[in-house]
C-alpha cells in the first residue's frame, strides 16, 4: 500500500540490538509495514523481517496483516477445532461428529476417528494426547474436556470445566486453557483436576479459537476478523492481526505459522505473522553457509537442527534462552565443509531438563552468525 505518512520507530530488542521499522499510515487504514532490522553491533542476533512482521510491545496497539503463505482444504461440512501435533493438523467436525488428522502440504486426511461426543469445537494437543472441547447446547449448555489416545480414539480422562462455552483450547507446555466464548474469558486448568488456576478477558466482541505460541497467547474475534496475540500473565493484547477470512474459528501454531480454521470457505490457512521467521527471511544471506529450521517445532523431547558450511571453518552452534543467556553448547569446534545434523534433548550444560518456552538456537561460522527460534513444549 501507499502510506501518506512515514516515520522511523527505533526499538532494542536485545543488549546493543535495536530494530528499525518503517512505519506508515493512510488516512483510511493502520497497516505497518516493516522492513529489514538493522544490528547495532554487527553480530548477526538481529532476526530478519518480511513487510509485514512488525515486532510490538505490550501495550501497543498497531493494526498489522499476516500474509498467507498456503491454504488446505478442511475436512468435513463444518469444521470448528484445529491444533497441531508436530508434524499435523488434527480438525474436528461438528457435522459428521468426526476427528480428523492431515496432511499440511495438500489437505489429505491421513486418520479420522470417531469424535468422543457431538459438538467437539475445541482441540488442544499436550504433546502426547488430543484434547477436544465439547460445548452441547449452545451457551448455558455443559461444557466437557476429553484427553483421547490418537490411536484408538478412546477417551482417557474428562473434566467439566468452569465456564458455560469453552470453545477453542490450547496446551502451554503444562496447562489447558480453555475460550470460554459465552463467559468472554480465557481460563487456564489444571490438566489432573479440572481446577481454574487464573483467567483473562477475551479480546474483542466474539473471541471463540485459541492457540499458544510458546510464550503468547493468540485468540481470534470473528465479529472484527481479527487474530490477537496475548500476554498471558496481563491478558493486554500485545498485536491484532488481521485474519484472513471473515468468521475464523479455531487456531493452531506450528513453531513457525498460525493456522486459521475458516468453516465459511472449509479452508485452512497458513498465516506468516512473523514469530519465528528468523534471519532467514532477510533478503541477504550468507553464501558461505545455511541454517534450517528445526524439526519438529515444537517439539518435545528432542529435535534437530541441520546446517551447513562451505569452507573449513571454526563453527559454534549453541541454544540461548529469551534473555541472551547461553543454556546449551551443540557444536564448538572446527568442521571440514558440508551439511550437519546436530540434536537438543532439551536439557542444559549439566544435563538439566530446561522449562518449555522459545529459546533461540545461533550458528557462528567464522565472523558470521545467523538465529532461529525454536519452540519446547514439555
Amino acid at each position: 500500500m501507499r502510506h501518506s505518512n512515514l516515520f522511523f520507530v527505533f526499538r532494542m530488542i536485545w543488549p546493543g540490538i535495536f530494530m528499525i521499522w518503517l512505519m506508515g499510515f493512510s488516512p483510511l487504514s493502520a497497516q505497518s509495514s516493516a522492513r529489514t532490522p538493522f544490528d547495532a553491533d554487527a553480530d548477526g542476533w538481529a532476526e530478519g523481517a518480511r513487510h509485514h512482521s512488525v515486532l510490538m510491545l505490550p501495550g501497543e496497539s498497531v493494526l498489522d496483516t499476516g500474509d498467507v503463505v498456503h491454504t488446505i482444504p478442511a475436512p468435513g461440512n463444518l469444521p470448528q477445532g484445529l491444533t497441531w501435533d508436530g508434524a499435523a493438523l488434527w480438525v474436528s467436525d461438528i457435522t459428521k461428529d468426526m476427528i480428523f488428522r492431515v496432511d499440511t502440504s495438500n489437505g489429505a486426511v491421513l486418520k479420522s476417528f470417531a469424535a468422543p461426543a457431538d459438538h467437539i469445537e475445541g482441540l488442544a494437543w499436550d504433546g502426547t494426547d488430543l484434547w477436544a472441547a465439547q460445548n452441547a447446547g449452545g451457551p448455558g449448555g455443559p461444557s466437557t474436556l476429553f484427553r483421547v489416545d490418537t490411536l484408538t480414539g478412546a477417551v482417557l480422562q474428562s473434566f467439566t470445566p468452569r465456564g458455560n462455552w469453552v470453545h477453542g483450547i490450547t496446551w502451554d507446555g503444562a496447562y489447558l486453557w480453555g475460550n470460554d466464548f459465552a463467559d468472554k474469558k480465557l481460563f487456564q486448568y489444571d490438566p489432573a483436576t479440572g481446577q481454574v488456576l487464573d483467567s483473562l478477558p477475551a479480546p474483542g466482541a466474539a473471541s471463540i479459537g485459541l492457540t499458544w505460541d510458546g510464550q503468547y497467547l493468540w485468540s481470534d474475534d470473528f465479529a472484527t476478523d481479527s487474530l490477537y496475540q496475548l500476554d498471558p500473565t496481563t491478558g493486554s493484547v500485545v498485536r491484532r492481526v488481521v485474519a484472513p477470512q471473515t468468521n475464523p474459528r479455531d487456531l493452531a501454531f506450528d513453531g513457525q505459522y498460525i493456522w486459521v480454521l475458516s468453516w465459511q470457505t472449509l479452508t485452512i490457512y497458513q498465516v506468516d505473522v512473523g514469530i519465528a521467521s528468523g534471519i532467514a527471511n532477510a533478503p541477504e544471506l550468507p553464501e558461505s553457509f545455511y541454517l534450517e529450521q528445526n524439526y519438529p517445532n515444537p517439539f518435545n523431547p528432542t529435535t534437530k537442527v541441520k546446517f551447513g558450511i562451505r569452507r573449513g571453518e571454526q563453527v559454534m552452534l549453541a541454544i540461548y534462552d529469551l534473555r541472551g543467556k547461553r543454556v546449551k553448547t551443540l557444536v564448538n569446534r572446527r568442521l571440514a565443509p558440508g551439511d550437519y545434523e546436530a540434536q537438543w534433548n532439551g536439557t542444559d550444560e549439566t544435563g538439566r531438563p530446561v522449562a518449555s518456552g522459545v529459546y533461540v538456537y545461533r550458528l557462528e561460522v567464522g565472523s558470521a552468525a545467523q538465529a532461529r527460534k525454536m519452540v519446547l513444549m514439555r
